[in-house]
């Protein structure tokens, strides 16, 4: 039971610090409002979720594969680039994944756990060893002769394209925030790589195995509302349902409480406690950044003594989980049923 005794006397204030209605909020994300209201069949999960929507829209001939890329241009990419190197670690890892080699790649401090051993190889060098465009040499990627460079569309990186374009040089800049995302890049990087068949046998087997996760969960009416707190060492944020976990959150049928707090399209919002008080959430999920309980003790360091914070459900009941890096705040690539497979083991476990 929710406890209404302790919110009285502040829900008029954490009402107005929501920042708008549920009516308008309503339509902002129409995906998730479909997946969390309708009781979906054993045929329609792939169609109801669009997970190949854009994997369906990559044409590839004898020897080309044509795409739209981060920044929204049409790329018409020749087969078999012999020299690429890759500037996002966990494009990187979805690269070898589809059957690519690199001559070189990105080095950061926490994130090469995620690669395969061929890219720690000392024959793929490291052309910087920062994720932050401000902090990648063009003359260090040029360096290195490739044919295309892979690049992301955080941390500035798009910056890079202009340069290397006048440079001589072919970049794909890669939008990847969910598993739709995931089967595009695999079918353009698994084609370019002439592995076509990778895209069945690898991609198309995560997709399969995440249906079947989904289908648990079909008639589930239950649902659990969810705060998604996004963390690092400096800041806290609440992921939205356009983000990444907030996006596997919706299609496991959990109920973002942040999503009433914003109208804005973004992928994360303020926390501010009266607000999560007077949602009071089942469960509190933490998407971490580093490795070193920095996330743990940032919440404990502005939470810990808060009677707000200590008197949720979700803090009294023991509902507070600290995410896996390498299925959460990583892409988890292959791995993104074993991310929805661990969402069911927290919101159902009757059921996983």
């Amino acid at each position: 039971m929710k406890k209404f005794t302790k919110i009285i006397g502040i829900i008029a204030v954490g009402i107005n610090l929501i920042g708008c209605s549920a009516s308008e909020v309503q339509t902002k994300n129409e995906v998730s409002e479909t997946i969390g209201t309708t009781i979906i069949s054993d045929t329609s999960i792939n169609d109801i979720l669009g997970f190949e929507n854009k994997a369906n829209e990559v044409i590839v001939t004898e020897d080309m594969v044509t795409f739209i890329d981060g920044t929204g241009e049409k790329k018409n990419i020749k087969k078999n680039p012999e020299r690429v190197v890759s500037l996002y670690t966990s494009h990187t890892a979805l690269w070898y994944e589809a059957g690519g080699e690199l001559i070189g790649r990105i080095q950061t401090s926490t994130s090469d756990s995620q690669l395969p051993k061929e890219a720690l190889s000392e024959d793929v060098q490291i052309v910087a060893k920062s994720s932050s465009a401000k902090n990648i040499s063009v003359e260090s990627i040029i360096a290195t002769d490739p044919d295309i460079v892979i690049l992301g569309t955080a941390m500035s990186q798009p910056t890079l394209v202009e340069p290397l374009k006048v440079a001589g040089i072919e970049t794909i800049v890669v939008d990847y925030e969910n598993m739709q995302d995931y089967l595009k890049w695999f079918k353009v990087f698994s084609n370019l790589n002439n592995k076509a068949d990778l895209y069945d046998t690898i991609a198309k087997n995560t997709l399969n195995e995440t249906l079947n996760t989904l289908d648990i969960i079909k008639d589930v009416e239950q649902r659990p509302t969810v705060l998604n707190i996004y963390a690092t060492s400096k800041s806290l944020s609440a992921n939205l349902s356009t983000s990444m976990v907030g996006g596997m959150i919706s299609a496991m049928k959990g109920i973002n409480i942040a999503d009433e707090w914003n109208s804005n399209f973004s992928n994360r919002v303020d926390i501010n406690l009266e607000a999560v008080l007077v949602a009071n959430p089942d469960k509190i999920l933490v998407q971490q950044s580093s490795k070193d309980g920095a996330a743990k003790e940032m919440i404990e360091d502005l939470y810990g003594e808060s009677p707000i914070w200590q008197s949720l459900d979700a803090v009294q009941n023991d509902e507070v989980y600290y995410l896996d890096m390498e299925l959460f705040h990583y892409k988890p690539n292959s791995r993104f049923n074993e991310a929805y497979q661990k969402l069911g083991e927290i919101f159902y476990p009757e059921l996983f």
